[in-house]
């Protein structure tokens, strides 16, 4: 076996065919040249992709031979900050997620990046300066108010979900308004939804998790939206489901876990309203956590939408009743002396349910009759073949 060791080693470092090393739990890693020659195959400084995601790298000491670098991870180490980073110009993905970062200063260099994810980590804020930058996460972090994005003149996609953002500055979302589609803030302290109708072309919008009591009227302005999550909030009265009816394109619609889930109109109202949409059962409420354990009361309009809704229930059990009355009647024949009338349409429906059980019995007793009448006339015309080859 250790001969065999022996052999294998001597092959690989032949082959300069580079292994990656397991690290000790306690042993903490810089991150430099020497390091990356040992845990990668190839030379450092040609190459377009580096992944070195759990490695337990607590800095970075020097990049700067890796001119070529294009997409770098890193997620899931133990970096308190970017150094080191910022050399390597030409990087147009970055994954920082997952770290202990606080700042993200030193990446102004960074002006070819496009996407950059930073969620988990420990930032208190952050002002994007990149032109180019076109997805932005840092969802999990500890921000207090919404990135300024007065030079991401191209982002489409801003996700800022499970932060301690408490309001929504129209003035920071409008620089990029002409190309901003997806706004994910869901896990936040938000209160109120602000016009956002310079975000003309926004497809996605995720409030879940907020608390929200209401649905403004602008909202119908953003007339692209397909997917709107609402759920977990404090919206009460179903009136605010009016502005859905207004957006045209929406595909995916959630409202559970409102306060308006647990009203009697829910959810025949709103499944009337907009069919092309799908609203869970009332089973799915919203927790007593928000809405204090009460019940909200209802408008008027949504008692006169539970009466028509009743009404029409109603009608469409008369008319079932109706139907199955006629049913019995008419395929009743037969009728006894001394039975009442059930007793006969019973009866008349046992007789034509023994009558077509004699049909399929006559059907199948004529099939064999053929059968074997085809059997005997083969079996004859046998028998009449063999004698006249034996006269022959």
């Amino acid at each position: 076996l250790l001969l065999l060791l022996l052999l294998l080693l001597l092959l690989l470092e032949h082959k300069n065919i580079a292994l990656p090393r397991k690290e000790t739990n306690n042993m903490a890693i810089t991150l430099n040249y020497a390091y990356l020659s040992s845990q990668l195959d190839g030379n450092p400084k040609e190459m377009k992709t580096i992944k070195l995601p759990n490695r337990q790298i607590a800095s970075i000491e020097d990049l700067s031979s890796c001119q070529e670098l294009t997409r770098l991870d890193l997620s899931k180490n133990s970096l308190p900050c970017t150094e080191g980073i910022e050399e390597c110009t030409s990087i147009t993905f970055l994954n920082i997620a997952e770290n202990k970062i606080k700042t993200l200063e030193r990446l102004a260099t960074l002006k070819r990046l496009v996407t950059l994810n930073a969620a988990k980590n420990e930032l208190s804020e952050y002002h994007p300066d990149s032109k180019n930058l076109k997805a932005l996460i840092l969802n999990g972090n500890q921000l207090r108010d919404i990135p300024s994005l007065k030079l991401c003149t191209e982002l489409k996609t801003l996700i800022l979900s499970s932060n301690r953002i408490e309001k929504i500055y129209q003035s920071r979302l409008k620089w990029a308004s002409k190309t901003l589609l997806k706004l994910s803030l869901s896990h936040n302290l938000i209160r109120k939804i602000p016009d956002l109708s310079t975000l003309f072309f926004l497809k996605e919008l995720r409030l879940n998790s907020n608390k929200i009591e209401s649905i403004p009227e602008t909202l119908a302005l953003n007339r692209h939206l397909r997917v709107l999550d609402l759920g977990n909030n404090r919206i009460s009265d179903m009136e605010n489901l009016n502005v859905i009816g207004k957006l045209e394109n929406l595909k995916s619609f959630n409202i559970r876990g409102n306060p308006l889930c647990q009203s009697e109109a829910y959810p025949q109202v709103p499944r009337e309203r907009y069919p092309h949409l799908s609203f869970p059962d009332s089973a799915v409420a919203v927790a007593a956590s928000t809405t204090g354990g009460e019940q909200p009361p209802q408008s008027l309009a949504e008692k006169n939408v539970k009466k028509k809704v009743m009404a029409k229930r109603m009608n469409k059990e008369k008319q079932k009743e109706e139907k199955n009355k006629k049913k019995p009647e008419s395929s009743s024949t037969i009728s006894t002396s001394g039975k009442s009338k059930e007793d006969g349409e019973d009866a008349a429906i046992v007789d034509g349910h023994n009558s077509s059980k004699m049909k399929k019995r006559a059907r199948k007793e004529e099939k064999d009759r053929k059968l074997r009448d085809n059997r005997n006339e083969d079996s004859h015309n046998k028998k009449k073949k063999k004698k006249t080859k034996k006269k022959k």
